[in-house]
């Protein structure tokens, strides 16, 4: 049951964090295509992890899109707080989504 819960929170936490950073983060370094590709928050919801990809021919122009992402950690848990309806809102993390990731697993 507890897993329902997680699977839900991290569906919703997936769709608010990507709607944040695509419209509320203003950022020049946010120059790049992403997509939250996944949100592991743990059972306790205390602590979620968020891999993001970011499509760009230029790898500068990608990391530089990615640090930008990462420092907006604390104003995406602020905006979380507001628009999401839960007691506490996960610590959250950026982390690169790298494709040998997904291939490794399903391996």
């Amino acid at each position: 049951m507890a897993n329902a819960r997680v699977d839900k929170v991290n569906a919703e936490l997936k769709r608010s964090i990507y709607d944040i950073l695509s419209k509320k983060v203003k950022s020049p370094e946010l120059t790049e295509m992403f997509s939250i590709v996944k949100v592991d928050a743990d059972k306790e919801l205390t602590y979620a992890k968020v891999y993001v990809s970011v499509f760009s021919a230029d790898k500068e122009k990608a990391d530089k899109t990615f640090e930008a992402i990462k420092h907006s950690e604390n104003f995406v848990r602020q905006c979380l707080f507001k628009e999401m309806r839960i007691k506490s809102v996960p610590q959250i993390v950026f982390l690169k989504w790298k494709f040998e990731m997904e291939m490794t697993k399903n391996s």
